[in-house]
């Protein structure tokens, strides 16, 4: 709850959520990170204490730059979701970078670059591709995840 407290009422003053640090020394994954809601996800697990690694097909660098500015810990990287291996580069990278892979948020998604339409008028190709991002890329990441969170009992 208090982190979609956060992304709503983004103006509630920060010494609220600075004084908390409820996940200092946990390691968070946010994938499709480099813009929207993605960026924003990562920015408040960095405010609140965890080091980030940010995820997406897209360049992750200004995102990466604005935490570390803040005085957060993040690290970025180049990940296809719908690319097991590429996943489970992904979790080796963050636990080689900072130890761990305690929090997985699966927000790589395809919708706003689709062509508004109806149901009737969407073709298989691009079905199967959203499928692909949204559905088994969110399989692939958690699957590559997972290991490394049974180890510690929780995830």
């Amino acid at each position: 709850m208090w982190f979609f407290e956060y992304i709503v009422r983004p103006n509630k003053p920060e010494k609220d959520h600075d004084a908390m640090a409820r996940l200092t020394g946990k390691t968070a994954i946010v994938t499709g990170a480099a813009q929207g809601i993605g960026a924003v996800y990562a920015k408040a697990l960095a405010q609140e204490g965890a080091k980030v690694c940010l995820s997406d097909i897209l360049d992750t660098a200004p995102a990466v730059d604005a935490i570390r500015e803040a005085g957060g810990d993040a690290i970025g990287m180049e990940t296809d979701v719908t690319d097991m291996d590429a996943c489970q580069a992904m979790v080796a990278e963050t636990v080689s970078a900072f130890g761990a892979a305690d929090i997985m948020v699966t927000n790589a998604a395809l919708f706003a670059a689709l062509k508004r339409r109806s149901f009737l008028e969407i073709d298989g190709d691009e079905w199967d591709k959203v499928m692909s991002i949204n559905t088994r890329g969110v399989f692939n990441c958690v699957k590559a995840a997972a290991p490394e969170m049974k180890k510690k009992g929780y995830g």
